[in-house]
């Protein structure tokens, strides 16, 4: 396994989300207000929505929970897709001093 890239405690890191995942982030109506507020305030034009890994990791339990409770397969595998890049992400980064 690689070694990970130190980051500043809170430094943001980008996570890729297209407009139709923004859209389903946003349409499940779970998101706390800051969470919702980032991901609506970022630029469409930027497939990159900044997050801190603190915030990265809230939004992986918020949409994992979410997966839970739907039925519709499609929107299960564009969660679970999105959840995996945060994972990625995660993976990569390690905050420090």
């Amino acid at each position: 396994m690689a070694a990970k890239i130190k980051i500043r405690f809170g430094q943001p890191v980008g996570l890729h989300l297209t407009v139709e995942d923004r859209e389903a982030l946003l349409e499940m109506g779970v998101l706390g207000d800051d969470l919702h507020e980032t991901i609506q305030k970022a630029p469409v034009s930027d497939q990159n929505v900044m997050f801190t890994l603190a915030e990265l990791s809230l939004l992986s339990k918020t949409v994992a929970a979410a997966i839970n409770h739907t039925k519709d397969r499609r929107l299960q595998k564009k969660l679970d897709r999105i959840i995996e890049r945060i994972g990625r992400l995660v993976q990569t980064f390690e905050e420090g001093d």
